[in-house]
């Protein structure tokens, strides 16, 4: 049986596979850095003082660190939005269609209209972008509402991937102050539900 041609293929400079629903984009080694930097202290930190924690930090520390995982496992494979690639000839098509929907648009409305206001045409991709969507030089497409660039997810920030990035960002917030915050000053604060009943022997005598 022969192999699927269309596991993997590359789109600009963007591996993509699972019928395009899964992408990695050229900073993969940025992104095996972010893993690094996540994972690997945290696990290293745990193993080395995670019998001297108490149960509750370690477990704090556990569901944190694994919620910024996931959020940012997301953001690194979901396609941030990215535009299929065209051609000169389909690009000059896309233009004529615009035109003639601008001479439609005028004729029912008798005022004048022009559909290419919202868009601009991308001579890299040869596609008819709207308002909002950008070419990024370093993945080699354009992406719907791209914010930005970032090179720890390995590729664009855009509207497929925005909502999974911003909880990234809020897990990883909450996972830094749980490590450098919570884990020093646990011994000094008081959780009366935590403690231990230790017998004394004058409990004995009450």
């Amino acid at each position: 049986m022969a192999p699927r041609s269309d596991c993997f293929e590359r789109h600009g400079n963007v591996t993509r596979c699972c019928n395009k629903r899964l992408s990695w984009g050229p900073h993969w080694p940025c992104n095996l850095f972010a893993w690094l930097l996540i994972l690997g202290i945290s696990i290293v930190f745990m193993v080395i003082c995670g019998i001297r924690l108490h149960w509750g930090v370690v477990v704090l520390d556990s569901l944190t660190c694994l919620a910024c995982a996931v959020a940012f496992a997301v953001t690194t494979c979901k396609d941030p939005g990215y535009l299929e690639r065209s051609t000169p000839e389909e690009l000059e098509l896309r233009k004529l269609e615009l035109e003639r929907r601008t001479e439609v648009e005028s004729g029912f409305s008798g005022q004048p209209a022009d559909a290419m206001l919202n868009f601009t045409p991308c001579n890299k991709c040869f596609v008819m972008r709207e308002r909002g969507t950008q070419h990024c030089y370093d993945c080699g497409l354009c992406v719907v509402d791209l914010d930005h660039h970032c090179p720890w997810s390995g590729k664009c920030i855009g509207k497929g991937n925005m909502k999974p990035f911003q909880f990234f960002l809020g897990t990883l917030c909450t996972h830094l102050v749980v490590t450098v915050i919570v884990r020093p000053l646990f011994p000094f604060l008081s959780f009366p539900f935590l403690k231990k009943k230790v017998k004394t022997p004058s409990s004995h005598l009450l």
